[in-house]
């Protein structure tokens, strides 16, 4: 029996050819790269979406060196106050 005869009882190559072609058609609309409209657009949102988190970022990194600042100022503020009054009452700073 020869492959190519129409009564073949066994189709395996053909549908596998066809299968195989499906497949490859799927894969391709999967992975094929978009228009350049869709692509600018997909661009610019993942840009815009990247600027918004790095400016949170900035600004929650910001209040948090701002913070530690205004309590670093508080406590060496005080430093020279503390060193003044040891000098006036004779004792150690600190104590």
């Amino acid at each position: 029996m020869n492959a190519s005869e129409p009564n073949d009882p066994r189709p395996g190559f053909t549908v596998g050819l066809i299968m195989g072609g499906i497949a490859g058609a799927v894969v391709a609309l999967a992975f094929a790269p978009r228009a350049g409209a869709d692509l600018r657009r997909s661009v610019a949102g993942s840009a815009r979406n990247l600027g918004t988190a790095v400016s949170h970022r900035y600004q929650e990194a910001t209040a948090r060196v701002g913070h530690a600042v205004d309590e670093l100022s508080d406590k060496v503020g005080a430093v020279p106050d503390d060193v003044a009054d040891a000098a006036t009452t004779g004792q150690r700073p600190g104590r």
